[in-house]
């Protein structure tokens, strides 16, 4: 079960990492709001994209900035250290295909 849960984070990762790299302009520019990616990725609720995006920033792919003095805490993505060798990479995937 571990395995499989592992699994799914990943690939949930990977989605919201393609989606990222579509949305790339307003991602690198401004940042995108936490809670507006479980909506635009459809990959479940809240938990299945804070778990991805867990990933995501533990690979310093994406940084999350606290949006100031908000209740419940919200948080801004922003493109983290490795983020421009992911979309490198995933750009050329792209075109390969």
């Amino acid at each position: 079960m571990p395995d499989r849960h592992k699994a799914k984070i990943e690939q949930d990762a990977n989605r919201v990492l393609s989606w990222l790299a579509d949305n790339r302009a307003e991602f690198e520019e401004r940042g995108i709001n936490e809670n507006s990616l479980a909506g635009a990725v459809e990959i479940g609720g809240v938990d299945q994209v804070r778990a991805a995006i867990d990933r995501l920033e533990s690979k310093e792919v994406v940084v999350r900035k606290p949006v100031a003095l908000t209740t419940p805490p919200q948080f801004l993505l922003t493109p983290g250290r490795t983020w421009s060798t992911v979309r490198d990479k995933l750009a050329g995937a792209q075109s390969a295909s």
